[in-house]
C-alpha cells in the first residue's frame, strides 16, 4: 500500500505542478495582454516592475541580505523562480562561479489557453521574462545571458558575477561621517 500512495503522490504532485505552472504563465500573460492595451509594451512593464520595486528599497535590501555567496544565493533564487514556470530544470556548473540553467519551454509546444485568448506570442513571453530576469540579475550585480535550445524548446541561462561586481573586489572602511549617523540608528533600531 506505502508504494501505492507514494506513486499516487507523485502523479498528483506532478499534475499540480503542471497547473501551477499554466496558471503563473496565465496570469503573466494577462498581464502583458493589460499592459499592452494600455499602449505599454513589455519594456514599459518591465520599467514599471522596477519602479515599483526600487520606490520600496527592494534591490537595496536583497542586496543588503546577499551574503558573500552572493551568486549561490542567486541561483537559488533563480531556479526557485523558474520552477514556478517550468517544470524541467537543469542545473550546470561550467566553472567556478558561472553557472547554466536549462529550462524546459513548455509553452512553445503546449500554449495555455491565455496566449489565445489575450493574443500573446510565446516568443514574446519568453523575451519577457528574459529581459525582467536579466534586470533584476543585473540590479543585484549578476550578469545573465539567454539562448535557447530550439530542436528541444529549452531556454538556456548562462549566469556569474557581472564584470562590475567580481569576488576579488575589496571592500574600503571608513570613518562614519555626521551624515551617517542618523541612517546608521535608524538601522540598527530596525534591525
Amino acid at each position: 500500500m506505502n508504494k501505492l500512495n507514494d506513486d499516487i503522490l507523485e502523479n498528483i504532485y506532478k499534475n499540480i505542478s503542471t497547473k501551477r505552472s499554466k496558471t503563473i504563465v496565465n496570469y503573466i500573460a494577462m498581464l502583458m495582454a493589460l499592459a499592452r492595451d494600455h499602449e505599454l509594451n513589455e519594456d514599459d512593464l518591465i520599467n514599471w516592475i522596477h519602479s515599483k520595486l526600487s520606490a520600496i528599497g527592494y534591490f537595496q535590501e536583497k542586496n543588503r541580505l546577499f551574503t558573500q555567496n552572493k551568486l549561490d544565493e542567486f541561483i537559488v533564487e533563480f531556479i526557485e523562480g523558474r520552477a514556478l514556470l517550468y517544470d524541467d530544470i537543469n542545473i550546470t556548473e561550467t566553472k567556478q562561479n558561472e553557472y547554466v540553467i536549462s529550462s524546459k519551454l513548455w509553452y512553445k509546444k503546449n500554449p495555455p489557453e491565455s496566449f489565445f485568448y489575450f493574443g500573446i506570442d510565446p516568443e514574446d513571453f519568453s523575451n519577457y521574462a528574459q529581459k525582467l530576469a536579466q534586470i533584476n540579475a543585473e540590479k543585484l550585480g549578476i550578469s545573465i545571458h539567454f539562448s535557447e535550445d530550439q530542436a528541444n524548446d529549452y531556454e538556456i541561462a548562462h549566469i556569474q558575477l557581472s564584470k562590475k561586481c567580481s569576488l576579488s573586489e575589496e571592500l574600503t572602511v571608513t570613518q562614519p561621517s555626521s551624515k551617517d549617523f542618523s541612517w546608521l540608528t535608524c538601522f540598527f533600531n530596525e534591525h
